[in-house]
């Protein structure tokens, strides 16, 4: 099995079980928005138009608004606020949460 088939399947089975997803990465790719950008519109891709997602919805630390503004370029508007247990911190952390629709990303993608 590939990695695509592979993937496909864990978000699948997620979304049967209402798991949550999270796309993590590496701190020092922050400094590359444009690649975790061009990252992130291939996930909304693969979500909206692959696996016909309705929603979807993330979220980010108050302290990295690096990350709010790559979730803001790709649609993601404000939908609360919560906390996230932070393994690498060891600690809970207050964060900023955010989603799109299909009907805001399919008009976005439509007018790009």
């Amino acid at each position: 099995m590939d990695d695509r088939n592979r993937i496909r399947e864990s978000i699948e089975e997620a979304a049967v079980h209402r798991l949550n997803l999270n796309l993590l990465y590496p701190l020092d790719a922050i400094l590359h928005a444009p690649t975790l950008t061009e990252a992130g519109r291939r996930v909304l891709q693969f979500a909206f138009e692959e696996l016909k997602a309705e929603r979807l919805q993330a979220s980010w630390f108050y302290d990295n608004p690096k990350s709010g503004r790559v979730l803001e370029k790709l649609g993601f508007k404000p939908d609360g606020e919560g906390e996230i247990a932070s393994l690498s911190r060891g600690v809970t952390v207050n964060c900023h949460v955010v989603a799109l629709d299909r009907a805001t990303y399919m008009t976005r993608k439509m007018m790009s």
